[in-house]
């Protein structure tokens, strides 16, 4: 007979859990999209709102004027995802909150239908320690907020779980109204979704049907006939649908060639599968201890079979979980929240766990000894998943979803799409924008454009070209600023029709988040402010250095950074007395001296680190008098050298690439004059130490005058 006091107690865990993972979910919900993995929300949100517009089912991941076109169908998935992304324009219109609010919404919601799923199969102790340990798996914890195909499919795998296991056990009509919604709405979430509901119903289809009588005679036949029969129908319906809208959009080739790119490499030895990368994320993502409970799952639930016909249920999200992650190799290698599924598994692989404990302490009479010992190694099993959970939460949102990258540089351009939304919202809805070739097209920046592009290298009619001046050639800049109107901001430039040599520097802010901040914009990014007044220091200094004409500025400094374009200015004038005194303000900001000189000319002078929310490097230059002006980048690279403490994963192995080119290029410097590179540093798992070195596009790269060639800059642990 179940304990009332562990059946409440059960029920304020789970909400408890419910309650966490929904502020994790919610995390940083009104701030800007990232790039990477994450950025990719942004295609379900503007397919939902294409849908919402123009009154069609139709898929198209880019901003459209009219209506769409079957050439511009989306067709390797079903479109469950972005039905999701319909409700989230719906409720809250075009903007970022509505790339991350239905996701949110159904993280939210999962762990609780979990509960009440496990619950319903083991009872309240069990329903608890699923809901607890499934709000601590890291891959959950990473990817709460991502819309895409695999967090619906959990919210309705969960729902369809729940009641079917509860139709089984009652026969009750209502339940068969719920497992028909769950199966439709896990159908519609992905492809792997019918798998799960397939075998579901056709597991109970062989027990009433094809099996000894003797396993059918507790089912009411004409409740199961209906249950099978709609579960059944919103699978075929499901399947039908889309192959009859791809069909008529002739794009089933297209969906045969998505399925053949992703199930590439599938004959493959395991031991080719797991190799260094591809076990650093599975550690990352599902630590020893959930995969404990996936293995608990797979032993312990497939025991218990003949014992309930709804043990069936966890087996086919093993089943399917397993052909999505080594059936779809391809995927998995690009991927890192591939084998989000498995957190399920994990989860009700603990709650089983704690079942079979459960049962055997009561035929032993110590229910009280079976609570504890049930619910003790799932919660050590938990805290020690949150301990990877947290930290690779916060890894997620720094650098989109993508993590390691295989040690390339990680743009994550939340700056950018702020850019692009501002640079574009005056223009008309049907207004083309063009795009350097600097600014990458992504769909988080369509999003944030919300109208449609293409890739031109100088402005063209009314519309303006926007430009990152970071990923720029100098002459390039050149060009653009004595051709067209520029405006500056901070790395970006929009770029006008207008008078020749128009440039403007506009005020550009960016400063640590604060408390309430991190909570609803960012917690691993700088909040950035983009102002239409101008910034008289920052004109001066790119009108300057790209030959345009303008007086060198005068006055107090407010701040460093200020104090370093008058030092230039003083320069620039042959103030040399009042450059000094600058000089001295700006090297008091260095915490780590390092002069180190290099061939062309350029002294490093040192470094300085703040660190908050997010962790800012800034590396401070002196261009001698015998300057050599050449078109090289100095890059930042860092290697992670010990784990954090207490880590029970794998830390990154790659020595990595984190800062992009300046944008006020090398090769736009002058002699005499202060430089500063301020970088955004995205600090991985562990103590990593720091180094830089030049490189060039042509001819030889800088090297230091003394000194190794890679220039030790600074080690950050924690």
């Amino acid at each position: 007979m179940e304990d009332p006091r562990v059946a409440r107690a059960s029920a304020r865990v789970a909400a408890a859990a419910t309650l966490f993972y929904a502020l994790v979910s919610l995390w940083e919900l009104w701030g800007p999209l990232p790039g990477g993995h994450l950025g990719n929300g942004a295609a379900a949100a503007m397919a939902g709102e294409n849908m919402v517009r123009h009154r069609v089912l139709a898929a198209v991941l880019e901003p459209t004027v009219g209506a769409p076109t079957p050439a511009q169908l989306y067709t390797h998935h079903p479109y469950g995802t972005f039905f999701a992304g319909a409700v989230g324009y719906l409720v809250a219109g075009h903007g970022w909150v509505a790339t991350k609010l239905p996701a949110a919404a159904l993280s939210a919601a999962t762990p609780w239908l979990l509960f009440a799923f496990a619950r319903a199969l083991w009872g309240p102790l069990a329903g608890a320690v699923t809901a607890v340990v499934f709000v601590t798996v890291p891959i959950n914890l990473a990817f709460a907020s991502y819309l895409n195909l695999e967090v619906p499919l959990l919210f309705s795998g969960a729902l369809f779980s729940w009641a079917a296991t509860r139709f089984f056990q009652t026969h009750r009509t209502r339940f068969i109204l719920a497992s028909a919604v769950g199966a439709w709405l896990t159908c519609q979430a992905d492809w792997i979704g019918m798998v799960l509901v397939g075998g579901v119903g056709a597991s109970a289809f062989l027990r009433a049907y094809a099996l000894p009588e003797r396993w059918s005679l507790r089912i009411d036949h004409r409740q199961h006939a209906r249950w099978f029969g709609w579960v059944t129908a919103a699978a075929l319906v499901t399947l039908l649908m889309y192959l009859g809208l791809f069909a008529k959009a002739g794009r089933l080739g297209d969906l045969a060639a998505s399925a053949e790119l992703r199930s590439h490499g599938a004959s493959a030895p395991l031991g080719q599968v797991f190799g260094p990368r591809r076990t650093m994320w599975l550690l990352w993502m599902l630590p020893a201890p959930a995969l404990l409970g996936v293995a608990a799952g797979a032993a312990l639930s497939s025991l218990r079979i003949t014992r309930s016909f709804s043990e069936i249920v966890p087996v086919w999200w093993l089943a399917a979980a397993s052909l999505q992650y080594f059936g779809f190799r391809q995927g998995a290698d690009v991927h890192v929240y591939w084998p989000h599924m498995y957190s399920v598994c994990a989860a009700l692989g603990w709650g089983v766990f704690a079942a079979g404990v459960g049962d055997a302490a009561v035929s032993l009479r110590a229910p009280r000894l079976g609570v504890a010992l049930a619910a003790g190694p799932p919660l050590v099993a938990a805290l020690l998943s949150l301990r990877v959970g947290l930290p690779i939460a916060a890894q997620s949102r720094l650098t989109g979803g993508r993590f390691d990258d295989g040690g390339r540089y990680i743009g994550v351009d939340r700056d950018r799409h702020q850019f692009a939304q501002w640079a574009t919202r005056d223009l008309p809805r049907d207004a083309t924008v063009h795009l350097h070739r600097s600014m990458t097209p992504s769909w988080p920046l369509s999003y944030a454009m919300n109208r449609p592009h293409d890739v031109a290298a100088t402005p063209e009619g009314a519309s303006p070209l926007l430009v990152d001046a970071r990923r720029c050639r100098a002459e390039e800049l050149r060009a653009l600023a004595s051709s067209f109107s520029v405006r500056v901001v901070g790395p970006h430039w929009r770029v006008s029709p207008g008078p020749a040599g128009d440039l403007a520097a506009l005020q550009y802010d960016e400063r640590e988040p604060s408390w309430l901040e991190r909570a609803t914009v960012s917690g691993t990014d700088l909040v950035r402010t983009l102002h239409d007044r101008p910034d008289r220091l920052a004109t001066w200094e790119w009108r300057h250095h790209l030959g345009l004409p303008g007086d060198p500025p005068s006055g107090e400094p407010d701040g460093p950074e200020a104090a370093r374009v008058l030092h230039n200015a003083a320069v620039a004038r042959g103030d040399l007395a009042l450059a000094a005194e600058l000089r001295a303000v700006v090297e008091r900001q260095i915490q780590r001296r390092l002069d180190v000189s290099f061939s062309h000319g350029a002294t490093l002078l040192g470094v300085r680190v703040d660190a908050g929310a997010a962790t800012v490097m800034t590396l401070y230059w002196y261009a001698t008098p015998a300057y050599a002006a050449g078109d090289v980048d100095f890059l930042v690279r860092s290697a992670v050298v010990a784990p954090p403490r207490l880590w029970p994963s794998r830390v990154d192995y790659f020595e990595k690439e984190i800062a992009p080119p300046a944008a006020l290029r090398p090769e736009l410097w002058r002699p005499g004059y202060l430089y500063a590179e301020r970088v955004l540093v995205m600090r991985r798992l562990g103590t990593e130490r720091f180094v830089g070195v030049f490189t060039a596009r042509s001819g030889p790269a800088p090297r230091p005058l003394t000194g190794p060639e890679r220039v030790p800059l600074v080690v950050l642990g924690g």
